[in-house]
């Protein structure tokens, strides 16, 4: 999170930078309201939540999505939200005996990455009142979202046997194409923006991995809810 926190930051001077010299400074009482409509290059990173799992490590992985966003004014205080964007979800996921998959061995490392593509819709609300510009106003966004995962990837690491690889100390195996990963996923989100910056949460309502592969490999569920931090630029 440390790493989220300092992206911010930097991300946050910058915009305050190009702010302070733009050359085409807007008056004071220009901008009240929701004033028009557009559309804006988004980035997000965030981490999923443990879900009380055991076999969840406490702190997953980094994920993020990079896309465009687009606002359609309705009227002053309302706006219809979309996005599309690249996803990448991350899990980690700790192995213990009695799991065989993907081998018998217990792996130090098993980490899950979901790459793939994101749409959502929804509407955002404006909050603050007078005397804001639109650019810093605090905003609403609620949205519905699907994901289509083309890209499904589990990285296993540990450390081997001396006796089996007497000139190895480490194994790095990655397996693509994971039949058992459920390719769709959908669910609900909002965020909310103070000046530049947004904080919001996704949550999944469907499960990522095949319920009866769970079953089978005695393989725990992944997390389903993601808070993050998103910028525009």
């Amino acid at each position: 999170m440390k790493k989220i926190f300092f992206i911010v930051l930097v991300l946050i001077g910058i915009k305050a930078f190009s702010q302070h010299y733009e050359a085409d400074v807007k008056e004071d009482t220009a901008a009240t309201t929701l004033t028009k409509n557009n559309i804006n290059i988004f980035l997000t990173l965030g981490s999923f939540i443990t879900n009380g799992d055991e076999h969840i490590k406490d702190y997953q992985p980094l994920s993020f999505n990079i896309g465009l966003q687009y606002l359609y004014k309705v009227n002053k205080n309302i706006g219809i939200y979309s996005n599309l964007s690249f996803s990448s979800n991350r899990f980690s996921v700790i192995q213990e005996p009695g799991i065989s998959f993907p081998t018998s061995d217990l792996n130090d490392k098993n980490i899950y990455t979901f790459g793939g593509i994101q749409a959502a819709t929804g509407f955002t609300f404006m909050l603050t009142h007078k005397g804001c510009e639109d650019d810093v106003r605090t905003s609403l966004t609620l949205y519905g979202f699907g994901e289509y995962y083309y890209y499904r990837e589990l990285e296993v690491s540990g450390k081997l046997n001396k006796s089996n690889a007497p000139f190895a100390s480490t194994y790095n195996t990655v397996y693509h194409k994971l039949s058992y990963v459920v390719p769709f996923n959908y669910g609900v989100g909002g965020d909310i923006k103070i000046y530049y910056i947004y904080l919001g949460a996704r949550y999944f309502m469907s499960n990522f991995i095949d319920s009866s592969f769970k079953k089978d490999h005695n393989w725990p569920d992944l997390p389903k809810l993601k808070i993050y931090l998103k910028y525009k630029f």
